[in-house]
């Protein structure tokens, strides 16, 4: 019976064997082409793989810490730096010939000069460009001011130190006279025949522009005035006819705005 039971059972399992021998394709090589793979299980494959996974993070979530709620700032690179752009010396040039003085008004001394097609370098500015003081052109240790209206600037002037100004030159006027005559070697005196005439010159120096007022005795007597737009010096002359022998004078005062007066004396010796 035992026996029986066996064979059966082994004759089962051959006509199984056989039975998937019978239905299974049949693998056939080309030379030209590879053997042609069995289809893979998509949904196991993705099932082993998810369980793969799942292990692996296990495995690790037992070693590590659990994760926590802390923001980690992200990292920002430096700004770049900014690069400011190299401003030139400032340099002056002129718009047309330029005087260079002492100080930033006509009542300073000219001391220099600032031609056109000349340029010079800039140390100070006064009242944002009115005046500048500057390197004088004809000698760069020296330094005077020019006027604005007349001169342009190039270059990072903005940060220029401001100028200071000079201490104001008090005024001076220098008064001299003569008489001179004509063909005569003797200024104070004449001797000849007459009438004759005297040429008389003053002059007036200041070293500051102002505006004095004259007066000429004995003859006009009465005043006049002149204006000086820069120092300088003003001739006045005055010629004056003589018919007799006799001592003469002549004087000029300036009454404003200080006081101050010169007198020439001359005499004149008529011969027949």
């Amino acid at each position: 019976m035992d026996h029986k039971r066996l064979v059966i059972v082994l004759m089962v399992v051959c006509f199984l064997s056989l039975a998937c021998n019978l239905f299974s394709p049949a693998t056939t090589t080309h030379p030209e082409q590879p053997p042609i793979q069995e289809p893979i299980n998509v949904e196991t494959s993705v099932a082993g793989t998810l369980a793969f996974e799942s292990a692996v993070q296990t495995a690790v979530a037992g070693q590590l810490p659990a994760p926590t709620n802390q923001v980690v700032p992200a990292t920002s690179q430096p700004p770049a730096p900014t690069v400011e752009p190299t401003a030139g010396i400032p340099m002056i040039n002129a718009s047309m010939d330029t005087n260079c003085r002492e100080g930033p008004s006509k009542v300073y001394e000219i001391i220099s000069y600032l031609l056109i097609g000349k340029t010079s370098e800039v140390v100070n500015k006064y009242q944002n460009g009115q005046w500048w003081v500057i390197k004088d052109p004809n000698n760069p240790n020296q330094r005077c001011w020019v006027w604005g209206s007349t001169t342009f600037v190039t270059g990072n002037w903005q940060q220029l130190p401001e100028a200071t100004v000079p201490p104001t030159p008090s005024l001076e006027l220098a008064l001299s006279g003569s008489a001179v005559f004509p063909g005569s070697a003797d200024p104070d005196s004449y001797t000849g025949p007459c009438p004759t005439h005297v040429n008389m010159t003053w002059s007036v120096t200041s070293n500051l522009p102002v505006k004095i007022g004259y007066m000429l005795l004995p003859g006009i007597g009465a005043t006049d005035y002149y204006t000086f737009t820069e120092p300088g010096t003003k001739v006045w002359e005055y010629p004056s006819n003589v018919t007799a022998s006799g001592s003469f004078w002549e004087r000029f005062e300036i009454v404003s705005p200080v006081n101050l007066s010169k007198e020439v004396t001359y005499t004149v010796n008529c011969t027949p």
